[in-house]
């Protein structure tokens, strides 16, 4: 039967449902599902309502109309138009004899569609992309789920905190469908079970439908339906979800047509309070509890919708960058890049505040900002703490990780609790040791640079890590030739700030030379490798080998590197200490062969870095150098001098050997930065979306104002409902009061943030 509204000439007019047949084409059976849209007459979201549903919804899952009575014009209009706009798809109506109210409206469409399974959406709301498919699923997702509710910026428990904007700012279809595709991506589907349903987008099983019952009509014309029909069926052990990978908006307030029935919403939950006398006390303590299934669902979708905000422990970072720190610097480059983070927060020492400006400068990032830790009261409230090296004091780390919602820390190597001497005292060594444990128990994940790191930490910690813990490789090096022949300007000033260190690079450049970069550390291993360099000079290379790095404070090799030099030629040997970053890519792209003769590193940068500049690569397999090492490249044993001297002369002077080293270092299939950044970032959802792993004293304050705060907006919920002119008045007041509060601090506040 063609509708009085079909619009002339369509092709699929809406039609009038006179058969439930005609949905499928067939009689309804178990397992088929049915959107149910409870309308009555006209709200200002309508439009949107109907344009969403028709571009969003499967073609699977049939769409009715459960027309309660109402005005028809603005309606009909709005379905007219969506139609035309989307041609290919039904939409179905069963227009009510008189007006029944909510409750019986939809009674009608449960008894009507059964045996299929039915969702409830009201029709002040916008659907993003496969919402019924994501709602049925999580409808299905156990055998005892009654009620499966999606997400929303207004739907109480229901309700994401970070949309609450969207209460006082209408977002867009555009907007809508953009923040459910990100919810839908980043969630963990963790579908926190919940004491009731709010019916404004739920999935009702037919099987809880047929045991319970449907609506009690004593709750018409509505609100407080879904409570009951909720506490009945959990009395029967069914269970109540959330669907959190679907995001709804939600206007509130125009299903009814009439905002002032919202009045009827106090008494319906007085009733439901004589029914059920444990309700109150029972949804006060579920809203309470900290880091429930809920709460983190609820701040996952919030992070996905807004993006992330980063704290990051800049404390040991400097301007002149050691591997160490290089590769943390680029990561957060890539995280500053990043579409899912919002805010990047350096913090360290005021009086480092220069230094970490001056690196973000050069960086160029565009969403960081510095604020001095002595002021970390200032801060916005933080999703992630991310320290990108480990723990080595335990005076900054503990307390900046407190201050985030969870922390992660990057793990890179473990040298320093394994090498006393490296401390500046033993005392200073135990408590880097105890902080680094500390560090990884606190943690909520713990990223490694390779498989070495992780078995190194497994075997050094007394705490199971095994469950936290996720690979974080470096990143592909972003330095090439055309980068240094970009930087002409630097080596020309370089000749004049210094032109005795100018003088000498060149002469380097000019011969034939080996080259080992890093820090001198005893493990970087200089000493034996001067001596392997010696054997090979005695097989008739004639060449140099030139060292370049910062010297530490603590054990540092040079005075035996300087004595076993003095045994061989000090002539062929240069000690360049800290270099710049030209220099380092001059010597990169110069050199013969570049060495890392290294007993134990956490990854490995340099060799990845002589193959970008086109130059030839040697490394051990020590730590996780064996992990990144290709199997047919030549590599140094350690065990045998002659046998690696060999492979060093080797690689010199044999252009095949030279070329087959190349590309077996090229051949490794390293991540982009971004590749890392995306991965962290992935790493971060997935914290936020698991138990804390460590609470600190002061949250336990924290907690208690937060759930004051919960009791005083569940207050407000109660005495004002929303559409309410009381509920407006409140809300006016509310927005005034914050902004005068921002005003205040603004003013009181001294300035500490740069950029």
């Amino acid at each position: 039967m063609t509708s009085q509204f079909a619009p002339s000439g369509s092709v699929h007019p809406v039609r009038d449902l006179t058969n439930v047949a005609e949905l499928f084409g067939r009689a309804l059976r178990v397992n088929d599902c049915v959107v149910v849209v409870p309308v009555y007459g006209s709200g200002p979201t309508w439009a949107d309502c109907v344009d969403s549903l028709l571009e969003h919804t499967s073609p699977q899952t049939p769409i009715v109309l459960f027309d309660d009575a109402g005005s028809e014009a603005k309606m009909l209009a709005a379905v007219r138009d969506a139609e035309q706009r989307r041609p290919g798809r039904e939409l179905f109506r069963v227009r009510q004899p008189q007006n029944l109210g909510f409750v019986e409206n939809v009674n009608l469409a449960f008894e009507m569609l059964n045996p299929a399974d039915v969702i409830v959406l009201n029709s002040d709301t916008i659907v993003g992309p496969a919402w019924d498919a994501m709602l049925i699923a999580a409808g299905r997702s156990m055998t005892t789920v009654a009620t499966a509710t999606a997400l929303t910026n207004n739907g109480t428990i229901y309700s994401v905190p970070s949309l609450s904007d969207w209460d006082t700012i209408v977002p867009t279809r555009t907007e809508v469908t953009r923040a459910a595709i990100q919810v839908a991506a980043r969630s963990r589907r963790l579908r926190p079970h919940m004491p009731t349903a709010t019916s404004f987008c739920t999935f009702y099983s037919r099987r809880a439908l047929n045991v319970v019952g449907h609506f009690d009509p004593v709750f018409s014309p509505g609100y407080g339906e879904e409570v009951d029909f909720c506490l009945r069926a959990t009395n029967l052990g069914f269970v109540h979800v959330a669907a959190d990978d679907v995001l709804v908006y939600h206007a509130g307030g125009e299903s009814f047509g009439d905002t002032e029935l919202n009045e009827s919403k106090w008494a319906n939950d007085q009733l439901v309070t004589e029914r059920h006398a444990h309700w109150a006390r029972h949804v006060d303590e579920f809203v309470d509890a900290f880091d429930s299934p809920r709460e983190r669902s609820l701040h996952l979708a919030g992070c996905a919708v807004r993006g992330l905000t980063v704290l990051i422990d800049a404390e040991n970072i400097h301007p002149e960058l050691t591997g160490t720190y290089e590769g943390s610097v680029r990561l957060v480059r890539a995280l500053d890049a990043h579409d899912d983070v919002r805010r990047i927060v350096w913090t360290a020492s005021a009086g480092r505040q220069s230094d970490i400006e001056s690196v973000c400068t050069a960086l160029t990032l565009s969403k960081s900002v510095f604020v001095a830790s002595e002021h970390l009261d200032s801060l916005p409230f933080i999703d992630v703490a991310f320290r990108p090296y480990q723990d080595f004091s335990g005076q900054h780390w503990p307390e900046l990780a407190s201050r985030a919602h969870r922390n992660i820390i990057w793990i890179l190597d473990l040298i320093a609790t394994h090498v006393a001497e490296y401390s500046a005292s033993y005392e200073a060594y135990t408590r880097l040791r105890d902080s680094m444990e500390a560090s990884v128990q606190r943690a909520d994940a713990v990223a490694v640079l390779t498989p070495h790191v992780q078995r190194d930490l497994e075997s050094f910690t007394r705490y199971r890590v095994a469950d936290k813990v996720f690979e974080l490789p470096n990143g592909k090096p972003d330095i090439s030739p055309a980068l240094l022949a970009a930087s002409q300007n630097d080596v020309e000033r370089e000749r004049v700030d210094d032109p005795a260190r100018a003088e000498e690079i060149a002469t380097i450049l000019a011969g034939e030379f080996v080259l080992v970069l890093g820090t001198n550390f005893w493990h970087k291993n200089w000493t034996w490798f001067i001596g392997v360099m010696r054997d090979v000079a005695n097989m008739g290379w004639n060449g140099n080998v030139v060292f370049a790095g910062p010297t530490p404070d603590n054990a540092t090799s040079t005075s035996r590197d300087r004595a076993i030099v003095e045994n061989w030629d000090h002539h062929r040997v240069s000690f360049l200490g800290r270099v710049s970053d030209n220099e380092r890519l001059r010597l990169l792209a110069g050199a013969r062969l570049v060495v890392s003769p290294s007993i134990s590193e956490g990854w490995g940068m340099i060799p990845f870095e002589a193959v970008a500049m086109g130059s030839v690569p040697l490394a051990t397999r020590g730590g996780g150098l064996g992990d990144i090492t290709p199997s047919r490249a030549l590599s140094l044993g350690l065990a045998d001098d002659e046998l690696d001297a060999q492979v060093v002369f080797r690689l010199l002077t044999d252009t095949a050997a030279r070329r087959a080293q190349s590309a077996a270092w090229s051949s490794v299939d390293l991540p982009t930065w971004a590749d890392v950044a995306d991965l962290l970032v992935d790493h971060m959802f997935d914290v936020l979306s698991r138990p804390r792993t460590w609470r600190p004293l002061h949250a336990h304050r924290d907690q208690r104002a937060a759930d004051r705060m919960r009791r005083i907006r569940r207050f407000v919920e109660r005495v004002f409902p929303r559409g309410t002119m009381r509920r407006r008045v409140v809300s006016f007041l509310a927005r005034l009061l914050r902004s005068l509060r921002r005003l205040a601090r603004r003013l009181l506040r001294r300035p500490n943030t740069a950029r």
